[in-house]
């Protein structure tokens, strides 16, 4: 359907638009390293808690309530940007708010969900081999209990 011609163009694009869009950001803006911060340490957060279901849960729910709050963020962003930044990055959509803020929460908010359902499937096998083992032990607790008959 889609020759390779396709995907090379749409690749190098894709590149070119991010590579834009990295040169036309001031990177060394004191918000944009805190934000940066903030994603580095929900992403620990994310590594320490990784074996603990209520932190993941916790984790999970905080990222969620965090996404919500991405077009409240904005606004206030719009309306005050001069106060913290050297540059109007807050659209009425949301665009940069969107690229900076809430993929890289929603990314986040993925890893966390795949670690629950990980953790969900091995419980899930743990209790069905529990069953079976139970099972089959009563099994063999009532083949043993059973009167055998006579043989003629």
């Amino acid at each position: 359907m889609f020759d390779t011609y396709f995907w090379s163009s749409v690749w190098s694009e894709l590149l070119a638009d991010g590579q834009a869009f990295y040169q036309a950001v001031h990177w060394n803006q004191t918000w944009l390293q805190i934000l940066l911060a903030c994603h580095v340490g929900l992403a620990t957060l994310c590594f320490l808690v990784r074996h603990n279901e209520t932190g993941l849960m916790a984790l999970f729910f905080t990222l969620s309530v965090l996404i919500l709050l991405a077009s409240p963020l904005n606004a206030l962003g719009q309306r005050y940007w001069p106060l913290f930044s050297t540059a109007d990055y807050f659209q009425p959509h949301g665009h940069f708010l969107s690229l900076v803020y809430s993929l890289p929460l929603l990314a986040l908010l993925f890893v966390v969900l795949l670690l629950l359902i990980i953790r969900v499937a091995r419980t899930m096998v743990v209790v069905k081999r529990q069953q079976l083992r139970q099972q089959a032990q009563k099994r063999t607790t009532l083949t043993a209990a059973a009167p055998s008959e006579p043989v003629h």
